[in-house]
């Protein structure tokens, strides 16, 4: 790594942050752009401390649709994108996504956490979330306000009754807005290219990270990233939101942990399976492979798998 080609802009990031002290201003709102300088975050956070980063990620470091987290050669929505580039007709009923919210209905938290407590069988499976976010009323809350946001950025009129983007089930009005969310965003793409435009154009998440071992959870561009995945980019640029990192050293201190929903075995076991990007195991149960492409006759079906 060539130190020259970021001494410039580092020093204006110093002098920049001197700045944002005096001026009481939110560091946050700030960021270094690595792109085409250096492609690991742990790096960029040596050369940058506490400033958002924006870097070039490969795919097979990001995750995404938490807390379920397929990884992404099952992930519905990139599934549903590829189906649309060999059939611009399909239409949400004969879609993946459908199949997927119809299949991936989990009955408790104990599923999608892989737990065994008492508590956390008796909890919805919307109630469940990454293991190092709180569980229960907050989980709801959090899962509310992403849904009605995105509905109404959309000029669509939903309750969180509709359900949620990562599990079913969900209502017909939910299925098709994320549905029409795909179609809009492959058709962008394939027309403009992608070119994401100031900070908020870009797709956010965080790190986690184990030793020297890290992933990028995505917390904002889940129909950016399917899309781009299905047109055949191996990487993404995303804006890492320092001031979230999750590290594994910390695990005791993760709210289903300190609440005894989760072992601090079970909240690892989680963590690691997220960090090395398998899907669940019970993924394929509920969700077997040849319910993945419904948009296909029979007779197709049988022809791929032979």
């Amino acid at each position: 790594m060539d130190g020259r080609h970021i001494k410039r802009p580092l020093r204006a990031l110093r002098n920049k942050l001197r700045s944002i002290i005096c001026e009481q201003m939110d560091v946050h709102s700030f960021h270094v752009d690595f792109s085409g300088i250096c492609s690991d975050p742990l790096e960029a956070r040596i050369r940058a401390p506490r400033i958002r980063h924006l870097l070039e990620l490969p795919f097979d470091r990001l995750r995404d649709m938490h807390p379920i987290v397929p990884d992404w050669s099952c992930n519905p929505f990139v599934l549903t994108a590829q189906a649309l580039l060999e059939d611009e007709a399909l239409t949400f009923d004969a879609s993946p996504l459908r199949s997927y919210f119809s299949h991936v209905i989990p009955e408790s938290a104990a599923v999608i956490a892989d737990g065994t407590s008492a508590q956390l069988r008796a909890m919805k499976a919307i109630e469940a979330d990454l293991p190092w976010m709180s569980f229960g009323t907050p989980a709801v809350a959090l899962k509310a306000e992403r849904s009605i946001r995105q509905a109404r950025e959309n000029n669509v009129v939903l309750s969180f009754e509709d359900g949620d983007y990562a599990m079913g089930p969900v209502s017909r009005a939910k299925g098709e807005l994320e549905f029409c969310r795909i179609r809009k965003v492959l058709k962008s793409i394939i027309d403009k290219g992608y070119h994401p435009s100031g900070v908020d154009g870009q797709i956010n998440g965080h790190l986690i990270e184990h030793g020297e071992g890290w992933a990028v959870m995505i917390d904002s561009g889940t129909h950016r990233a399917a899309c781009l995945y299905a047109l055949k980019y191996t990487s993404v640029p995303v804006l890492i939101r320092t001031e979230r990192n999750i590290n594994s050293v910390d695990v005791d201190e993760w709210p289903p942990v300190k609440e005894r929903l989760l072992t601090r075995e079970e909240a690892l076991a989680m963590f690691n399976r997220i960090l090395r990007g398998d899907s669940p195991e019970w993924l394929d149960e509920c969700w077997p492979p040849a319910a993945r492409r419904p948009y296909l006759c029979p007779r197709q079906q049988s022809i791929d798998r032979h």
